[in-house]
Parts: structure tokens; C-alpha cells; sequence
């Protein structure tokens, strides 16, 4: 298929390479609270299957783990306690290792799982996900999601040089949805102010990398996380914004207008990798300082310009 390239500018960046280092880790089979044995176990393993796909980590095999404890004599089963757990991971010998459980009540099917350090039995993340009635959904959307955030909110991806992290460190990116319960939210990225928010749904498309990501709003505590992109997924984040006080909230002064236009119109413009909707668009509260502006077509090459 040939491509139009009638509003094509081409700006080339030095890229960083990427170092990733993956820790070997061991996962145990979910426990079941309503749910039967081979239920559990496939969870377990489409979990295992998504946590992999990510490359964040090296998952040990589930037979290697049996065969080195049932080597060691160590029954697994009734296992539930962190004190326990952390004993089987000292027995595989991995530095992490992740337990969790499947529910369900009535049609909600949820998912609860904890990434335990081995040496000094903290618990590093927590995930939770549920959804109701298809297991069939559950498995491909909810447990997918606690797999990516799990591999997203643990790991991070440095420059080689210096270890810096930046929106700019890779040409590879992924997606993340944010599904917020109030309007007017003021957004951040990698510490600058990008722009306030138009609607409940943000969406970001950032490069391979660490962000920073918060959001702001006068009387509500930040929403805050420190997100490692993964290329070629989408996340979704119900963010609830609460009661409290802000530290940003926003007290915005140094702004300005940005106007992209493209020929032909239609074009969707991403401002430091949020969605900022489509060409013909004008932003009045753009954040001062240099933002990354991505115009994408579908058959057409994208522009990608830096301005100040």
C-alpha cells in the first residue's frame, strides 16, 4: 500500500538503548475461595502466561519448582502465610516470588495477588481485579490487566549511559487508559504540567519506558504512579480522585496555546503522548516549557516535532 506523505517533516532522535534486567522469580499456584482446583490452576497459568509475555521477568517452571521441593520434602499445600511462602522461595531460590488468590461470590470472579520479597518478606505490590459473571472476560481482560500492572509498576527500564529514564528512550510504545471519577483533573507527565483534562477518560500513548503520571485537582488528594511501559499492551486504571489536599491542585500560571492543524484535517494529536483529540484542535492551557507533538494518520506517515 503506498503512503501519502503530503504533511511529512522528519525529525531524527539519538535513541538510548534500553537495558532491562529480568529477575528470576517463582510463581505459586493461586489458592481457590469458591472456586474449584482446575479453575484456580488455569488462572495460575494465564497469569503466569501474560506475566511472561512482558519479558520483565524470569518465571521459573512450575516443574523445576516441584521437582527442587518435592526434592526438599516440602508440602506445598495449606501454604497460604507470607512466612510460608517466603520459605518456598528461599527453597527455589529466586529473589521474588508471587502468590495470590481467585475468588468467587455469586457471578464476581476476583483476583488477588502480592509480589513478596524473599529476603525480608515485604510485600512489593498488590494487585486486585474482578469482573462479573464471564470467566471467559475475567481471564482475558481482568487477569491480563493484573499481570500487565504487576510487570508495569515493579520493573523499570534504564538508559545505558547514565540510567536515566525519559519519553524519549525508545521508538516502542504502549497504551494506557485512565478512567477517572471526576472532571477538570490537572495532568502530569515525568514531573511537567501538560493540560487539564477534557473528560472521565485520559489516554496516553508514551514511549518504552518509566513515567511519572499524576493527576491534580483543587481539594482532592494526587493520584500518583510511577509506570514502566510496556510496548505493544494497553493498561487500564480506574483512578478515583479523593477528598483531601492537593499539592499541585490547579494553581497553573505559566501557560499557553497550542494550534495543530494538519492537511488533510482529522489527524490525532498527541501532546507528551495523551490523546489531545483531533485536527482541527487548539489547547489554551498547554503547560510552558518543550512538549513532545505527535500527529498521527491512518495512511499517512506520522509527524513528530519538539516545541518550546
Amino acid at each position: 500500500m503506498k503512503h501519502n506523505n503530503r504533511f511529512i517533516q522528519c525529525i531524527i532522535f539519538s535513541l538510548i538503548s534500553l537495558i532491562l534486567s529480568q529477575e528470576k522469580i517463582a510463581i505459586i499456584p493461586f489458592t481457590p475461595n469458591g472456586v474449584d482446583d482446575i479453575t484456580a490452576m488455569e488462572i495460575t497459568s494465564r497469569f503466569t502466561f501474560e506475566l511472561s509475555k512482558t519479558n520483565r521477568y524470569d518465571i521459573i517452571e512450575r516443574e523445576m519448582m516441584n521437582k527442587i521441593l518435592d526434592e526438599q520434602k516440602f508440602q506445598t499445600s495449606g501454604c497460604v502465610t507470607d512466612t510460608c511462602i517466603v520459605e518456598i522461595g528461599q527453597l527455589i531460590g529466586v529473589k521474588k516470588i508471587v502468590a495470590g488468590s481467585v475468588s468467587k461470590i455469586e457471578n464476581l470472579y476476583t483476583i488477588n495477588i502480592r509480589l513478596i520479597d524473599v529476603a525480608t518478606g515485604q510485600i512489593l505490590h498488590h494487585g486486585m481485579g474482578s469482573f462479573e459473571e464471564s470467566i471467559k472476560d475475567f481471564l482475558n481482560i481482568t487477569v491480563k490487566n493484573t499481570a500487565l500492572k504487576m510487570a508495569a509498576e515493579t520493573t523499570t527500564i534504564l538508559g545505558d549511559n547514565d540510567g536515566s529514564t525519559g519519553q524519549y528512550s525508545s521508538t516502542k510504545t504502549g497504551n494506557i487508559i485512565f478512567n477517572i471519577n471526576k472532571l477538570g483533573v490537572a495532568i502530569y507527565l515525568d514531573g511537567r504540567y501538560n493540560s487539564i483534562g477534557t473528560g472521565n477518560t485520559v489516554s496516553f500513548t508514551l514511549t518504552e519506558g518509566t513515567h511519572d503520571i499524576k493527576f491534580s485537582l483543587s481539594g482532592f488528594r494526587d493520584w500518583q504512579k510511577e509506570i514502566s511501559i510496556i510496548a505493544g499492551e494497553q493498561l487500564v486504571y480506574d483512578v478515583e480522585m479523593r477528598t483531601g489536599l492537593s499539592t499541585e491542585g490547579q494553581a497553573v500560571n505559566l501557560t499557553g496555546i497550542l494550534l495543530v492543524y494538519s492537511d488533510p484535517d482529522g489527524a490525532t494529536v498527541f501532546v507528551d503522548g495523551v490523546n489531545k483529540g483531533t485536527t482541527l484542535l487548539q489547547i489554551t492551557d498547554i503547560g510552558s516549557g518543550t512538549h513532545e507533538i505527535r500527529v498521527e494518520k491512518n495512511l499517512y506517515f506520522n509527524i513528530l516535532k519538539l516545541l518550546r
